[in-house]
């Protein structure tokens, strides 16, 4: 009998295998999947030079009419998302079956609101500790929301590297305050992968990300794209001080089709680099694809379990268990 429940182990393993090699080898192809946003003004303006949901919507992902279930709001910080509700809208969204993954970027401006006191020193100690705690906690509680509905996926973003933003050039540069924010960011980050990963969600992080852009040449196109100033001319990665333009936003954009992608076994073509520079209006100086075929967008998203092994998992697991009853009696 030992060697019969054995066997049925074995048949389990090899089923969660197979299950693994069919999702890999037969993602779901792209289809009108719709979203939800909740952030602050880095998604709440849908134009490409402002946000980066109309680009996922000229990839045939919807955020409802009029972008209905984008509800993120200039100046939103975690306290806020949670004080104007934009969590519970989107989770009656998803318990009306309109939307099917919500997808939460939200913090820069918890950071931005200290961001003196954090890179001066003044700030420090336990009062530091807790101010970050209540970020990390404003988010998780936010997602608890919105996943209490049960939507068929969720996506969960870092804070980004603020320190990227031209407006605050002088604290990047000055070496000690620039590794106090540093350390500060890493540990919202780390917090918040613990808890996607925790939930069965993936992860993209924005703040590494921005950090590569910035600390490396920028190469779109064969069309180098300014990232110390800004301006409204695409050529700059910045469209003013503190928020990232067109090209920019193609780029993250570009993160959060991957994480669908490689979470969620959906097939969502990437923006080329000649994509990217057309719709950013600069086409026209395109000479050949420099970024999007070198840079790998996955080792920005930590991507959960395979859901269909999991799914596989709950399937199996009670056949199991009636057979180690039965063997028993």
């Amino acid at each position: 009998m030992r060697r019969s429940f054995n066997s049925t182990v074995r048949g389990f393993i090899i089923v969660l295998a197979m299950a693994a090699v069919f999702a890999a080898a037969n993602p779901v192809q792209a289809g009108p999947t719709a979203l939800a946003a909740m952030g602050d003004s880095m998604t709440a303006n849908n134009t490409y030079e402002w946000s980066w949901t109309p680009w996922l919507v000229s990839r045939g992902l919807s955020f409802g009419t009029s972008y209905a279930y984008n509800v993120a709001e200039n100046g939103a910080t975690s306290a806020s998302l949670i004080s104007t509700h934009q969590d519970t809208r989107v989770r009656d969204f998803v318990a009306a079956g309109n939307v099917d993954v919500p997808v939460m970027m939200i913090g820069d401006n918890d950071f931005l609101g200290i961001i003196t006191q954090l890179a001066s020193g003044t700030l420090s100690g336990t009062a530091l500790t807790n101010t970050l705690n209540t970020t990390v906690n404003n988010i998780v509680i936010a997602t608890d929301t919105v996943r209490g509905a049960h939507p068929d996926g969720y996506i969960l973003s870092s804070l980004a590297n603020v320190l990227a933003a031209p407006a605050l050039a002088d604290i990047r540069n000055d070496p000690n305050q620039a590794q106090r924010v540093e350390n500060a960011t890493n540990y919202v980050n780390g917090q918040l992968k613990n808890a996607a990963i925790a939930r069965g969600a993936p992860f993209i992080d924005l703040a590494a990300l921005t950090s590569d852009i910035i600390n490396s040449p920028l190469v779109v196109g064969g069309v180098t794209i300014n990232t110390s100033g800004y301006g409204t001319d695409p050529t700059y990665a910045f469209i003013d001080s503190l928020h990232p333009g067109a090209i920019g936003h193609g780029i993250i954009a570009n993160l959060v089709i991957t994480a669908l992608n490689d979470s969620y076994h959906m097939s969502y073509a990437l923006f080329t680099d000649q994509e990217l520079l057309t719709i950013a209006g600069i086409g026209g100086q395109y000479t050949g694809e420099t970024y999007s075929n070198t840079v790998d967008m996955g080792q920005y998203v930590t991507v959960p379990e395979p859901v269909t092994v999991s799914l596989m998992s709950l399937a199996v697991l009670p056949l199991i268990a009636r057979r180690r009853r039965s063997l028993r009696r």
